[in-house]
């Protein structure tokens, strides 16, 4: 979790010239945080994609931003959600007993000989559906499998690569946006 906080010298004398403008002072600092909110959104949605092969609709499920109101000035992109499955990454499922799955951008991992590839029901209320995984025996035995996961999207976001380049993007955009919000509220009246 990031926190950002404002330059309380900066906020004294944003209140000072927003004075004659009815609330004008959360005006600007919500428009700020939701604005800051949505970019660190999309950045954390390129660097995710940059970085690994994880499928963007595990991303658009995975990150969720809250906005900022005028009488909550907070707002916040949550990544949550299960580890995802194997499948979910850049795989070669084509030729058997030589799977390949690739995590990040850069390396490829072999999966042991083990490994298959099925098609496993989802009973899902009235549909019956069907997702494709990877799986593995967990002994010798015919029953007991398991489905090969990689990371998660709160995992792969909180990783120290990432947070802080997060961390620099949100300060940045929050200082660029504040002082334009204010400067927009004050040409406006």
């Amino acid at each position: 979790m990031v926190n950002i906080e404002i330059d309380k010298v900066a906020y004294k004398m944003a209140t000072r010239k927003l004075a004659h403008i009815p609330k004008g002072i959360n005006k600007a600092t919500k428009n700020a945080i939701n604005r800051t909110v949505s970019a660190t959104n999309k950045f954390i949605h390129t660097e995710l994609k940059d970085t690994y092969t994880v499928k963007v609709s595990e991303i658009k499920h995975g990150l969720e931003k809250e906005n900022a109101t005028i009488s909550k000035l907070s707002g916040k992109v949550v990544a949550s959600g299960p580890v995802l499955r194997a499948s979910g990454f850049k795989n070669d499922t084509s030729i058997p007993k030589e799977y390949v799955v690739s995590i990040k951008r850069r390396g490829k991992r072999a999966l042991p000989e083990q490994a298959f590839v099925a098609k496993m029901p989802k009973n899902n209320g009235k549909q019956r559906r069907q997702h494709k995984g990877i799986f593995i025996r967990k002994g010798k035995e015919r029953l007991g499998i398991r489905e090969l996961t990689g990371p998660s999207i709160p995992g792969m976001a909180s990783s120290k690569p990432i947070r802080g380049k997060v961390t620099k993007v949100m300060y940045k955009k929050f200082n660029e946006r504040f002082d334009h919000e204010v400067n927009y509220l004050l040409s406006k009246k």
